[in-house]
C-alpha cells in the first residue's frame, strides 16, 4: 500500500513539473514549435486589395466594358470568395493578384492567359519543382512581376 502511494505521488509531481516546464514563458523553442504547428489555425489579417487602375491607358481601353466586367469580377472574387474559402496560394503573389497585375501590364487576353497558367500550377506539390532560392521563408514561391511605373 505504501509503495502504491509513493508511485502515485511521484507520478503527480512528475506530471505537475512537466506542465510548468511546458508552459514556461521563456522557452522560445517550444513557442516556435507551437507557432509552426498552429499557424494554419491563426486568424489571418485581410489583404488590402485595390481596384484596377485605368489611368495611363488608351481611350479604347478605358471605354471597353469587358475590361470593367473582368476587373469587377476579379475584385469580387478577391474581396468575397477568396476570403470565404480561405484560399491558400502557393505563390508569394496570389494567383488572382498576379492575374490582375498581368492584365494591367499586358492587356486582357495575354494577362488572363498568364493568370490561368499560374492558377493551373497552384497546388501544394509545385514547391518541389522550384529551386530553393525561389522559395521565401514562408515557403511561398517567389513570382515577381515587373510593372512599368
Amino acid at each position: 500500500m505504501f509503495i502504491k502511494n509513493v508511485i502515485i505521488i511521484a507520478l503527480c509531481s512528475l506530471l505537475f513539473n512537466n506542465k510548468t516546464i511546458a508552459f514556461a514563458p521563456n522557452d522560445s523553442l517550444k513557442q516556435a514549435i507551437v507557432d509552426i504547428t498552429m499557424r494554419d489555425y491563426y486568424v489571418r489579417e485581410p489583404v488590402k486589395r485595390s481596384f484596377f487602375s485605368f489611368r495611363n491607358k488608351s481611350i479604347f481601353f478605358r471605354l471597353n466594358p469587358i475590361n470593367y466586367l473582368g476587373a469587377g469580377l476579379l475584385f469580387i472574387y478577391q474581396r468575397i470568395f477568396s476570403e470565404q474559402i480561405q484560399a491558400n496560394c502557393m505563390y508569394e503573389i496570389s494567383c488572382s493578384e498576379y492575374t490582375k497585375c498581368s492584365i494591367d501590364k499586358n492587356g486582357i487576353i495575354k494577362g488572363s492567359l498568364l493568370g490561368i497558367d499560374q492558377l493551373s500550377n497552384c497546388f501544394p506539390n509545385v514547391i518541389y519543382d522550384y529551386p530553393r532560392h525561389l522559395i521565401n521563408e514562408n515557403y511561398k514561391i517567389i513570382n515577381a512581376i515587373e510593372l512599368d511605373e
